[in-house]
């Protein structure tokens, strides 16, 4: 099965911009016609059958959220920007939500959006059961949560809970975290939160765009530790001394850059780059 998302960002988005119209028709219907063109941004008189490549996402806050959302929820892009309160966010709008829509004769009509099938829906309940199964803190995982993460039915989720010696009561099965991180790890379509693990390729993006040597020292020991790597086994990998480790991971190296090539290899970084970012910013620290 792909671990890929099971749909776009695009996707995601030209739905949220269906929920804007929506709720902009509200307005118009609520309050009046200037309210609507205030928050949606352009005039219209049925806004629930403009195209949503009308809506500019830019001005809404919530279009930023839920980009990060999508990113945490399925670990790709910049899911590492994910925040519990970005989380909040999203819940507390996908509440408030219309659940009907249209005005006159057209009033009543629906959109996927407006259940849980909506992909909007499914990207804060995806990142809602990551986020608990990451801190549950004791929390539960619900059918549909462990559906969600492991890319599968809520009817197979039930069959497979039912094969683990776990009585199915329906939308009322909860298991515990401990359980859930047990269970999904032997799922095909699970995919594990990897976004805070200091990766050699974030290492190399901070040191393409370090600053200052400090900077640049300070990828260099963010990826060590993420590797577990002590000083003792980085001298030991690379031929340098102990105490010129220490100097390369938290100081102003020597100008050396047969060092920085050693110290990049058991780092799983670029030798070229890394030598050449320090020799940079090294003579950048002298001028």
């Amino acid at each position: 099965m792909s671990t890929s998302p099971p749909f776009t960002l695009d996707e995601m988005r030209n739905e949220l911009c269906a929920i804007l119209l929506f709720k902009a028709d509200d307005l118009a219907m609520t309050r009046d016609s200037e309210a609507a063109v205030s928050f949606i941004g352009f005039p219209s008189d049925h806004y629930f059958k403009e195209s949503p490549s009308q809506v500019n996402l830019r001005p809404f806050r919530i279009s930023s959220t839920m980009h990060v959302l999508f990113d945490y929820a399925f670990q790709v892009g910049c899911a590492d920007e994910f925040r519990e309160d970005l989380l909040q966010d999203a819940v507390v709008f996908m509440e408030n939500i219309p659940r009907a829509g249209g005005q006159d004769e057209k009033g009543g009509e629906t959109h996927r959006f407006m259940d849980a099938d909506g992909l909007c829906s499914i990207v804060v309940e995806t990142a809602g059961a990551r986020w608990k199964l990451e801190n549950g803190y004791g929390s539960e995982l619900s059918v549909r949560e462990l559906a969600l993460l492991a890319r599968m039915t809520e009817g197979a989720v039930r069959n497979a809970l039912a094969g683990a010696g776990i009585k199915s009561k329906g939308a009322k099965t909860y298991v515990s975290t401990e359980f859930a991180k047990d269970w999904l790890a032997g799922r095909r379509g699970f995919v594990p939160t990897t976004c805070w693990t200091y990766t050699a390729q974030r290492a190399m993006q901070d040191i393409r765009l370090a600053s200052s040597i400090d900077v640049f020292a300070d990828a260099l020991s963010r990826r060590a530790q993420a590797l577990q790597l002590s000083n003792g086994a980085l001298a030991a990998a690379t031929g340098l001394t102990k105490d010129q480790v220490v100097v390369w991971l938290g100081g102003v190296p020597p100008l050396d850059p047969q060092a920085a090539v050693a110290i990049a290899a058991p780092l799983g970084l670029d030798p070229a780059l890394t030598a050449g970012r320090a020799i940079e910013l090294i003579l950048r620290s002298q001028a």
